[in-house]
């Protein structure tokens, strides 16, 4: 029998005191290394910032680039940042963060600052995410392991819950920047985390990092560092898009093309291969099958023409007719889209 979820569009209107502010310029508090005197590990003792309360730190649940993310407790964890990159700048944005809570427990938002036992500055506390990366979901193999009787609506769910949380931030005008499936979690395609927030755009903060497949044309060819410039609406629909595009196509990124480069070439040279007419953002209707011949070879062709035309035209919009002057509102395609198909069983 299949799994039933109850979906909803959730519309909240947001406290100012709750929303950060949109910046024009990049912050410029120097991105100097803080020395500190020890950085804690396994076994170690680490104390709040805010509220001077212990923890061991547990096991390692987690380790990339900026350092260790380790158990401190059944639903938290604490990031401790290699010595590299725990700087002036780090802090000051984390401290930002901190000032505005976001209450949903799924986003893996800063909640304190922790300090070693020399009362330096070393992470902070947040969270703890479960379950399995998103980019799993590309994996045939994965998806008959784990999730055997998953159905096409268990993904329509799953990126329905995924832009929910989406909303969630962009009401409070934060902007996520480095949007990829490396980055979002899930344990059933109603529950989802998303991690590595300390990344995100805040206020002037930029998000320093970037997934070239997700980045738009216009980024791209700039050629300037993610941490030099300030993302705009536009460039978050973008990436967003190429997410939902990929679930919905079992992993096949949009700008896959058959005989060509690798995606991000391809997003840079503008070959979108799939027809399609949309809107641009001044209303004229726009249609182009140039690179109809470079579709991949398999089921994909079908899968495009299996989606509604309104969606493959708001598809096109978001990521072959991009603009930066896009909004947040320009996503709520996807969860109509969502919605009215979960209500009519048409997956």
């Amino acid at each position: 029998m299949a799994t039933k979820y109850k979906l909803s569009v959730k519309k909240t209107v947001v406290p100012e005191e709750e929303k950060f502010k949109m910046a024009t310029k990049v912050n410029t508090t120097p991105s100097t290394p803080i020395t500190v005197s020890f950085v804690p590990t396994e076994g170690d003792i680490v104390r709040t910032y805010k509220s001077n309360m212990a923890f061991y730190l547990g096991s390692p649940v987690g380790k990339g680039g900026e350092g260790t993310v380790y158990a401190i407790g059944k639903n938290l964890a604490c990031k401790i940042y290699s010595l590299s990159k725990l700087t002036r700048a780090k802090i000051e944005k984390i401290k930002l963060m901190i000032s505005k809570p976001i209450y949903d427990q799924d986003i893996c938002w800063p909640i304190d600052l922790v300090m070693n036992s020399y009362n330096e500055i070393v992470g902070y506390t947040m969270p703890i995410a479960k379950g399995f990366l998103l980019s799993k979901i590309q994996s045939r193999a994965f998806v008959q392991e784990y999730f055997p009787k998953w159905k096409k609506k268990d993904i329509v769910t799953l990126a329905y819950t995924i832009i929910q949380k989406f909303y969630y931030l962009h009401e409070r005008n934060i902007i996520v920047g480095d949007i990829n499936t490396r980055n979002i979690m899930f344990t059933s395609p109603t529950q989802v985390y998303f991690v590595d927030t300390d990344s995100y755009q805040i206020e002037g903060f930029p998000c320093p990092v970037g997934t070239n497949e997700f980045t738009c044309r216009e980024l791209l060819e700039k050629g300037s560092k993610f941490s030099d410039c300030l993302r705009q609406w536009g460039h978050e629909n973008f990436s967003l898009a190429i997410l939902i595009y990929v679930l919905f196509m079992n992993g096949k990124h949009p700008y896959a093309i058959r005989g060509g480069s690798d995606p991000a070439t391809n997003i840079k040279q503008d070959k979108f291969p799939f027809p399609y007419e949309a809107n641009n953002s001044k209303g004229v209707i726009i249609s182009d099958s140039r690179y109809i011949d470079l579709i991949p070879v398999g089921p994909w062709k079908l899968y495009w023409e299996m989606l509604p035309d309104y969606i493959r035209g708001a598809f096109a919009f978001l990521i072959v007719l991009f603009s930066t002057s896009g909004k947040p509102g320009k996503i709520s395609f996807l969860s109509e889209f969502f919605f009215s198909n979960f209500k009519s069983s048409k997956y």
